[in-house]
């Protein structure tokens, strides 16, 4: 698949549909950090509801930060900063 001509829009949608596979979200997400835009957006509420929601569902801060868009060491240190436990069966 060729990512270079697709939109900032059509390679958000890849990384964002749940039922994409991983790889794929993976050469979306790699083809979004190679363009001339800001390398990690800036921090907002939505990105918080985000990592609220998806380290809820059991997903590792690696997988939130190919989720998101951002960086790893941001999602962590936001788990930190919010003290987000997982919710214990």
């Amino acid at each position: 698949m060729d990512y270079s001509t697709a939109t900032k829009e059509q390679l958000l949608t890849i990384c964002l549909y749940e039922a994409c596979p991983l790889t794929l979200k993976y050469d979306a997400l790699y083809e979004l950090n190679l363009r001339d835009e800001p390398k990690s957006p800036s921090w907002n509420h939505s990105y918080l509801t985000d990592l609220i929601r998806l380290w809820g569902k059991g997903l590792t801060a690696y997988e939130i930060s190919i989720e998101t868009g951002l960086d790893i060491t941001t999602i962590q240190t936001k788990i930190r900063k919010y003290n987000l436990k997982r919710r214990m069966a």
